[in-house]
């Protein structure tokens, strides 16, 4: 029998036993508490049923369940009822390579939640339990939900895929640029600004596409220092930009600094591109300057075509009562015609300056283009050719303006074969319906040509050869070719541009032709009888004292009794004191602008009043005026424009008083 001590000792033992026991059972119901409790879901499967033998409540409420005891005893398999696929399932997760080398596998799966029927994204940990004969007996697995972080990624990957389409697609050119200044990405838009593709301006230098005038700017937006907390590095400042094809570019750039744990990482660049805006900008810089120009040109011609006037005026006095001394009245005539070409420069210089309707006439386009080109061809050492059919129809035109349309293509000409070039001028006639214009077939015209033997123009060269302000010269203003299209317009005609590259360029216009042939200065009579108006009576309304005399004179030489005034008021009275008297005047010539007084187009109104037939002449030294262009418009019956000579003023009037003008109301002469 067992003595007390060693009872003792056995009944100690199994105390101590069974205290270890309560403790091992204590720790393992705590910390399966704890397990029970985290959001990771556990699940133990009996692997020769399938079924759930041990789940805590994560893994339960995963898939539909209220607590881990509903999902006791539910098979796992339950997707795979025909047990061939369910052996197939089961073969693939075990014979996976991960689960011989690592011990355990993992794999994404989907499962349906049995009270909502939403689809499960589940990541599936799973580590087999093997018996001693190393057959797997059961699986103890780990299942984490995806749904979150698969709606978080998908997010991020959708707002990655926004950024890129409106990055990559949008209309402003777009860069990321380090701290160090490299390009890291640009899109399509910034490409297409410098010329260049995204791939090209990505890994370089920010600097190498800003002009060297802009760089400063540019050296100063890639400072982070001039940033605050990502706040913009600039705002709209513009940048010249380097173009592959060396076009002027310009860019209006903002950037902004994007930023990392506080630390400047990207500087995000917008650059839209202002390169017609400034063209735009420029073009009205220009054409202010030249509306100051023009606004001075025109006073300036307006009044030294007063001077001519009064000037001419004398010397065709002086040549008509020269009698008897050939040497006199030739010098005499030839100081004349030269002031008939200082008209005509300062026609040129009206035109260029302010535009304007022609005064139109019959005129010899040869001859213009003959003058034309000895005196603007010399200089640069190249001589003209001349190909003109026999019987050249005159063309109704300003004489003024077309010499300015051939003096512009001789010089393009010109500049495109210096030094002992040619050039090439032919003129042929061209019946009705021949030529086709931009408003249809032109009537019976007269074609020029312009050649040359130069280099020539590209195809984009030659479409805007006739642009304001467009030129393939380094020193061209751009204006000349722009200057003959506006002519040509203005003329009811056409021109066009031909041109090869090394086979040279043609210049063709072509203009109506007249049924009337053409009176140049030389061919009008130097001997006018002194009463070749008769007794007329006229008066006279100038506001230049010089011209008033002149034109008073020379009337009252040719047998005209005379009546000045100064200004419009007392001109209308002068006319308003002769119709009451019962001796109205035969002819009124009007000046069409009167400094400080009442103009040509006014008076003749008030005197219409008065005197409803009257017949007026309008004088005028800005020829391209509408008035002077229409005069029948404005009541007016003939255009004397200044300077004018005494063969002119005689038959200007000689035809007004004797009714020998045409339909128009203008005088031809």
């Amino acid at each position: 029998m067992v003595t007390g001590p060693a009872q003792g000792r056995t009944t100690g033992a199994a105390d101590t036993q069974s205290e270890a026991q309560s403790e091992a059972q204590s720790d393992a119901q705590m910390a399966w508490a704890a397990f029970d409790r985290l959001h990771l879901g556990y699940f133990n499967i009996d692997h020769r049923t399938g079924k759930v033998t041990r789940a805590n409540n994560a893994f339960a409420q995963m898939f539909g369940y209220d607590t881990a005891d509903d999902v006791l005893g539910v098979s796992v398999m339950q997707h795979y009822d025909d047990p061939k696929e369910r052996a197939e399932a089961a073969a693939r997760i075990y014979g996976h390579p991960d689960l011989k080398r690592q011990g355990f596998i993992r794999f994404e799966g989907q499962r349906t939640n049995t009270k909502t029927g939403a689809i499960v994204h589940v990541l599936f940990s799973l580590v087999p339990i093997w018996n001693e004969n190393g057959e797997v007996i059961a699986v103890d697995g780990f299942a984490e939900q995806l749904a979150s972080r698969q709606r978080t990624e998908k997010a991020f990957a959708e707002s990655e895929e926004r950024f890129r389409v409106l990055f990559d697609t949008g209309a402003i050119g777009q860069a990321l640029v380090s701290p160090e200044g490299m390009v890291s990405r640009a899109n399509v838009a910034l490409a297409r600004t410098l010329g260049q593709t995204a791939e090209q301006l990505t890994g370089r230098s920010l600097l190498d596409f800003v002009h060297p005038d802009d760089c400063a700017a540019a050296e100063a937006m890639l400072d982070p220092s001039q940033a605050v907390g990502g706040t913009a590095a600039s705002a709209g400042q513009d940048w010249r930009l380097i173009h592959a094809a060396q076009q002027p570019v310009w860019g209006q750039v903002n950037g902004s600094w994007l930023y990392s744990d506080g630390k400047p990482h990207s500087l995000a660049l917008f650059v839209l591109d202002v390169t017609h805006r400034k063209n735009l900008e420029e073009t009205v810089l220009r054409m202010e300057r030249l509306k100051a120009v023009g606004t001075l040109a025109g006073g300036i011609a307006h009044d030294f075509n007063n001077i001519l006037a009064a000037i001419m005026g004398n010397l065709s006095l002086a040549t008509a009562m020269i009698e008897g001394d050939d040497s006199v009245a030739t010098l005499l005539r030839q100081a004349e015609l030269a002031g008939m070409r200082a008209r005509e420069l300062t026609q040129q210089l009206i035109t260029f300056a302010a535009g304007g309707s022609p005064i139109k006439a019959p005129i010899s386009l040869e001859k213009i283009a003959r003058d034309t080109a000895a005196y603007c061809l010399p200089r640069f050492g190249v001589v003209a050719e001349f190909d003109i059919e026999p019987d050249l129809c005159a063309v109704a035109g300003d004489a003024g303006q077309v010499g300015q349309v051939f003096q512009n293509l001789f010089v393009n000409a010109a500049e495109a074969v210096p030094n002992s070039g040619v050039i090439t001028v032919r003129m042929r006639n061209c019946a009705a319906g021949q030529v086709e214009g931009p408003n249809g077939h032109l009537g019976r015209c007269v074609s020029v040509e312009v050649s040359d033997s130069g280099p020539g123009m590209t195809g984009p060269q030659l479409q805007r050869v006739f642009d304001a302000y467009y030129s393939t010269k380094r020193r061209g203003s751009g204006l000349g070719l722009a200057t003959v299209l506006s002519i040509i317009k203005r003329h009811d005609g056409h021109i066009e541009a031909s041109s090869a590259v090394g086979l040279g360029t043609t210049m063709r216009f072509w203009l109506q032709a007249s049924n009337e042939d053409p009176t140049s200065d030389a061919e009008r009579p130097t001997g006018i009888s002194i009463n070749f108006v008769g007794s007329l009576r006229v008066l006279v309304m100038d506001d230049e004292p010089l011209v008033l005399s002149a034109t008073q004179t020379i009337l009252e030489r040719l047998g005209a009794k005379v009546a000045v005034a100064a200004e419009g008021n007392a001109a209308v009275e002068a006319h308003r004191d002769a119709v009451e008297s019962g001796t109205p005047f035969d002819v009124v010539i009007l000046d069409l602008t009167v400094h400080g007084g009442m103009g040509g187009v006014e008076t003749l109104a008030a005197m219409r009043s008065v005197q409803p037939d009257v017949k007026a002449i309008v004088c005028s030294g800005y020829s391209t005026d509408p008035v002077m262009a229409d005069p029948a418009a404005f009541g007016f019956s003939a255009v004397l424009p200044k300077p004018f000579s005494l063969a002119q003023l005689a038959e200007v009037v000689k035809s007004v008083t004797h009714g020998a003008r045409d339909a128009t109301g203008k005088t031809n002469y």
